[in-house]
């Protein structure tokens, strides 16, 4: 991760550059799922022609307004954005840390070539990070449609489908989803219009409304370029192929904008609607033989289809079209210059589209900055700039910066959980709520930067008067190794050492009938149980119980050693292909061990191990300096603070616009990536951050603790369903929680069945000090009444380990209830224990007086 002078990183773009003109081929081709190979079959000679002409065809998309280099092109009207030129870092004290992600440039000359070659040759020029982990080549090759990306790879990025077996499934930029075909060019659909709300699932489906192309045939799209907020698309077409002609369209895939944008150069644009087009700008088409549309000339034009959608359709320079027979229209001549197309869901919105179209995003850095360079933020700090924004003890700033071209200012759209942070935006009232989503209706904003401010929730106690329990917080917001209070009372520590005694006989003995499951050789598993020692050992320790406490934490340390030593029978490898750790099991089957050589859930899964590191950090820093290199991969599978990395992506698995993460790796979903339990990814960062903090590394410590916070408030909005809830429909918001949250769709299932103990338990599990964070009274009040009839179903009993997280869920109404409950539990899910579940009630707010008739000690 790169610094500036004033300590902070950007997520931005960088290009890859093109030396020379020379060129080397891979001696070999990809393999994609399915088996279909890439080879390379093409002629030197192209390849150098092609690379020559990049510099004409394909300059830096950021360097001039169009692809093309000839006298048709545009003048240049990008912005610096935003309030005021320059870096908004902090000042007042505060120590800023801004990241700078990852995005790669090509010139498109050069993707042609990977295109028809299998030409995936470039890379970093450093060589691979020392990873402690034994090398190997991943079975699925990355084929020609990732363009130049390089490794490490995206593996988690919302837009994967793009790349993904044959890149034609559905991607959600929002407020629109598209799929990018190699017939029918960019389809763009307005899902919602075909909202779908039933009892069991909330969806957006979609179905090609319009469709952006070219009359000239395109056989393939590769990535040009990506960021943290959008992805770049190009589509060659036959003539820029076969005839070595630069002709060729590209979009810019922007998060929340209510245009999309079209580039052309040297081609003849063709605009569709799935529906026939029967009005434009007022002109209505009509049905007999003998009538003949005229041509169309101009830059705005208001669109009508068959069904009744509205449209708007601009262009820059003025265009003409024929309007033919079949309700297509087609550019009369080749066209250099860009298009913008947006629907309009209301008659009111028009005016406002037509009076910020020429303004248009190209992608987007974020900064993250936090207060005194991450501890629990010393000295506060104050965003420069005209707004003034303090950032006080906890609070953390994310700024979007957009990058953008043309003239005016720049008309966004917000999702929930940004509005309910943003700081000083120019709102457009008569724009919001206009555009709906799976997430909610959206919000206008105008401008090239949007600031808002994050941070952990305040514990619902600190600083009450008379508040019960002592305050063991370990700063940092409140939720660090320990609850933000400390258990309440000598009867509490009673039980909770016996329970503590209890489990580590049983686990002395080998007697593991009282959890779940045990598969040493599945690190989700593996992983919870590692982390259950852990927590027993922060548990012992706050109970004062030093022996047991080392115990625990040699029991944890002996679970991890063989993952962190290869030494094991299914051992983590790093993979070379597309950048991470990696298991062997997977490299012969796809789906073993929840699909992590394929990039599935290995938050979830190096979330627990994360967890467990941190603690041994804390109680044996011996320990972690031995493995040190494989911990510090480990970590940075899932939560790398480096955008410079050669190993790892940045954040592997996170979405800085939705704000919390997607679990899907390399397995295309129809309706975009997926995530299932929110809770694990919750811990996964949870886990990172307080790694960062048990070993000093500030800037992992802060990194992980924004992610942590922006998964939380995302959960909140679009996992936690209360009853007036602004996202989902109330039908659908009786569940009280999501199973898994899609990019077009959102179940109360899991993929391993639909009991509601199922849903609801797998987004609350692991119950850590952070949980309290996750589950605020007045959304449990609502969620456990749907969730508590299950106890006393009948058919098909909750199973024990399940009926815990149900009691761990009412310990957040009723602890002295819950008390009773966990002590009658005989079976635990491996991430949990009989101690954990007593710790947990035993610090809820208002728990000081659960159990004082047990008093007494060890």
């Amino acid at each position: 991760m790169s610094s500036g002078n004033n300590g902070s990183v950007a997520l931005g773009i960088k290009d890859a550059v093109i030396a020379g003109g020379n060129s080397t081929s891979s001696s070999s081709g990809g393999t994609r799922k399915g088996g279909k190979a890439v080879s390379n079959t093409g002629s030197g000679n192209i390849v150098q022609n092609l690379i020559n002409n990049s510099r004409s065809s394909a300059p830096a998309r950021d360097s001039t307004p169009l692809l093309g280099g000839g006298s048709g092109d545009l003048p240049n009207h990008s912005s610096a954005g935003g309030h005021g030129g320059g870096d908004d870092g902090l000042s007042g004290g505060g120590a800023p840390l801004h990241l700078k992600g990852v995005a790669w440039l090509l010139g498109v000359a050069v993707v042609v070539a990977a295109a028809l070659f299998g030409l995936l040759a470039l890379r970093r020029s450093h060589a691979v990070d020392s990873v402690p982990f034994s090398h190997v080549t991943h079975p699925l090759q990355p084929t020609a449609l990732w363009g130049a990306v390089r490794r490490p790879y995206p593996t988690g990025a919302w837009w994967t489908n793009l790349v993904l077996n044959k890149g034609d499934n559905n991607v959600a930029v929002l407020p629109y989803a598209i799929k990018a075909t190699d017939d029918n060019g960019l389809q763009i659909s307005y899902s919602y219009f075909r909202h779908l709300s039933t009892k069991m699932v909330q969806a957006d489906l979609f179905a090609p409304d319009m469709a952006m192309a070219a009359v000239e045939n395109t056989s393939t799209h590769y990535i040009e370029s990506y960021d943290p907020l959008s992805v770049g698309l190009v589509f060659p077409t036959v003539n820029h192929l076969q005839h070595n002609r630069p002709s060729y369209y590209r979009t810019h895939l922007v998060r929340g904008c209510p245009y999309l944008t079209v580039e052309y150069y040297g081609c003849h644009p063709l605009v569709t609607a799935a529906n026939m087009i029967t009005v434009i700008n007022g002109l209505q088409y009509r049905e007999e033989a003998t009538f003949q549309a005229p041509a169309l000339t101009g830059s705005v034009f208001e669109i009508t289809v068959i069904s009744g959608q509205q449209w708007m359709l601009f262009a820059e320079p003025a265009i003409t079209f024929r309007w033919t027979k079949d309700g297509k229209l087609t550019s009369i001549s080749s066209y250099t210059g860009f298009l913008r197309i947006a629907v309009a869901p209301v008659e009111g919105i028009k005016h406002v589209l037509v009076e910020h179209w020429r303004a248009y995003p190209t992608g987007g850095d974020v900064s993250l900055d936090y207060p005194g360079g991450g501890r629990g933020g010393e000295g506060g700090g104050e965003r420069g700039g005209e707004e003034g924004v303090s950032l006080n003890e906890g609070d953390m700033m994310v700024t979007y910066q957009w990058r953008r071209k043309g003239e005016g200012r720049l008309l966004m759209l917000a999702l929930p959980h940004h509005v309910e942070i943003l700081q000083d935006a120019t709102l457009v009232g008569n724009a919001t709520g206009v555009y709906v989503t799976l997430k909610g209706g959206m919000t206008a904003v105008l401008g090239d930067r949007w600031y808002m401010k994050e941070g952990l929730p305040v514990p619902v106690d600190v600083g009450k008067k008379g508040q019960k329990g002592e305050w063991t917080g370990d700063g940092g917001g409140g939720f660090e190794f320990r609850a933000p209070r400390g258990v309440g009372n000598e009867g509490q520590k009673k039980v909770i050492r016996e329970a503590v005694m209890s489990d580590l006989a049983a686990i002395r003995k080998g007697d593991f009938k009282r959890w779940n499951k045990t598969d040493v050789n599945d690190p989700y598993w593996e992983g919870k149980r590692m982390a259950m020692y852990a927590r027993l050992a922060v548990i012992a320790d706050e109970v004062g119980m030093v022996p047991e406490r080392e115990e625990a934490v040699a029991l944890a340390a002996a679970v991890m050693t063989p993952w962190l030593g290869g030494t094991n029978d299914n051992p983590f490898l790093y993979d070379t292909t597309w950048g991470g750790i990696i298991l062997q099991s997977g490299l012969s089957n796809p789906y073993v061990n929840f699909g992590n050589t394929y990039y599935n859930d290995h938050h979830f899964q190096y979330g627990y191990f994360c967890y467990c590191a941190a603690v041994l950090a804390r109680f044996d820093p011996e320990f972690v300096r031995k493995h040190k290199r494989a911990l510090t991969a480990l970590v940075a599978d899932i939560a790398n603070d480096d955008d410079a990395s050669p190993s790892f992506p940045l954040a592997r698995h996170k979405d800085f616009f939705d704000g919390h993460s997607w679990a899907s790796g390399l397995f295309e979903q129809n309706n975009g990536k997926s995530q299932e339990s929110s809770s694990e990814a919750i811990n996964a960062y949870y886990g990172a951050h307080l790694y960062g903090r048990a070993t000093g590394d500030k800037k992992l410590e802060s990194f992980a603790k924004l992610l942590l916070a922006m998964e939380l408030r995302s959960t909140r909005w679009y996992w936690h369903m209360r009853n007036d809830s602004k996202v989902y429909d109330a039908v659908f918001a009786a569940n009280r929680m999501v199973g898994v949250v899609g990019g077009l769709d959102a179940t109360c299932h899991t993929w391993f069945g639909e009991s509601l103990e199922y849903v609801h338990g797998i987004n609350l599990m692991p119950f850590t000090p952070i949980t309290e964070a996750l589950l605020d009274v007045g959304y449990v009040k609502e969620e456990y009444a749907v969730l508590s009839p299950v106890l006393t179903r009948q058919e098909e009993p909750v199973a024990e380990e399940w009926k815990g997280f149900v009691y761990l869920d009412h310990a957040v109404l009723d602890p002295a209830s819950a008390w009773e409950e966990v002590q009658m539990l005989d079976k635990f899910d491996s991430g949990n224990s009989l101690s954990n579940s007593l710790w947990w009630v035993a610090t809820r707010p208002g728990a000081g007086e659960v159990g004082k008739g047990e008093e007494g000690g060890k």
